[in-house]
């Protein structure tokens, strides 16, 4: 059982870091964009992370 939320852990703390950094990366290019579809693209990413179950 303890080594059961041990991985568990491990795998939060993997998912939580690849997401701050997925969401890091996503809120820079929406201040590289340099038109308003770009910056409607950039931000509907930013929004689909956040939904998503998942980092990939």
């Amino acid at each position: 059982m303890a080594n059961d939320n041990r991985r568990l852990s491990e795998r939060v703390e993997v998912f939580t870091r690849a997401t701050s950094v997925a969401l890091q990366k996503a809120v820079g290019d929406v201040l590289d964009a340099r038109n308003p579809c770009q910056l409607l693209y950039r931000l509907l990413r930013i929004v689909l992370l956040l939904a998503s179950p998942e980092v990939v």
